[in-house]
């Protein structure tokens, strides 16, 4: 049982450092990529809606 509990420790850390490491690339593709006008997209209402709901999921870390 005690190994158990290790194991799950390790798994959470492990996928907390793979998800330190995805917002710490995200935030170094949004500095190449210039902010896009979503007048041209078919919902462009949505697509804010989703951005800002992911925003709030995995907020920015820089």
């Amino acid at each position: 049982m005690n190994t158990m509990t290790k194991k799950v420790k390790k798994q959470k850390n492990l996928l907390q450092h793979i998800f330190n490491e995805i917002r710490l690339l995200r935030s170094e593709v949004t500095l190449f990529m210039p902010d896009e006008n979503l007048n041209g997209y078919a919902h462009p209402s949505r697509i804010k809606k989703s951005f800002e709901r992911a925003l709030r999921q995995y907020p920015r870390t820089i």
